[in-house]
């Protein structure tokens, strides 16, 4: 629900628009392990909304999202969901 908050305040949706409490919504929804959340502040550090650009921070962030996408992905009893492909650069 602190997600949620935030995104509503964030977009200024029935609420007036705050970045500072969106930011602590997200903060706070991103500690108990929102993925949506941990998103959220890795886009706002990487593109420094209401925060320093602080790329590090950042893929703090997205990492932590990509374990728990990955953990869902090796515990999933349908089979691999996954294919490899290679991109080149010519293409």
């Amino acid at each position: 629900s602190q997600f949620y908050l935030g995104f509503l305040y964030a977009s200024g949706l029935g609420v007036k628009s705050s970045q500072a409490k969106a930011l602590t919504y997200f903060t706070f929804a991103a500690f108990g392990g929102e993925p949506l959340a941990q998103m959220a502040l890795g886009y706002r550090f990487w593109s420094s909304i209401s925060v320093p650009s602080e790329c590090e921070i950042a893929l703090n962030h997205y990492k932590k999202v990509a374990a728990v996408v990955a953990n869902k992905i090796s515990t999933n009893s349908v089979g691999t969901t996954v294919h490899r492909t290679r991109l080149y650069d010519e293409e």
